[in-house]
């Protein structure tokens, strides 16, 4: 019985969340997904207050035996346990969040944090703001002593 409670509450908590389908709903989208990401305990690893642990070789090493600590490393450290199943929680809340066609561009990402910059260069403001910010120059670069729209369409043609 707790466990049809527990599905209940899951499917009542989805149906409230955001799903990102493009630029006109990542603000809302982002917002949605920080508190659910927070709410899971998974925001330190988008906002980078937890890293992935790393094994720092030792220059003594040779390349067969740091394999095999690196292998021991990621199966018995507990802090890369830790790290790798929040990593995945991370992972799969945005990515049940996504419309199919943004799932397919960031399935093979590994890090949660690069998949979140990853949507936030797409869809976020600032990807509006790079896009114009560039135009702009190349306009100011392609206009430098031009009169008119018909000199600086033949430029473009012309570059």
């Amino acid at each position: 019985m707790a466990t049809s409670t527990n599905d209940t509450s899951v499917v009542s908590i989805r149906k409230h969340l955001t799903l990102l389908r493009d630029k006109q709903n990542y603000e809302k989208w982002s917002e949605d997904m920080e508190i659910e990401l927070e709410r899971h305990n998974c925001w330190s690893i988008i906002d980078g207050s937890i890293t992935e642990p790393t094994l720092t070789r030792n220059p003594s090493q040779t390349d067969s035996e740091y394999a095999t600590a690196l292998s021991e490393f990621y199966l018995t450290d507990l802090a890369h346990k830790a790290w790798k199943q929040t990593n995945a929680q991370a992972r799969w809340t945005i990515y049940f969040n996504c419309e199919e066609a943004i799932q397919k561009s960031i399935n093979k990402k590994v890090n949660a944090s690069e998949v979140w910059t990853y949507l936030k260069d797409q869809f976020g403001s600032q990807a509006d703001i790079a896009w114009w910010s560039t135009a702009r120059s190349l306009m100011n670069h392609t206009l430098a002593g031009s009169k008119d729209c018909t000199d600086f369409a033949s430029k473009i043609r012309r570059d």
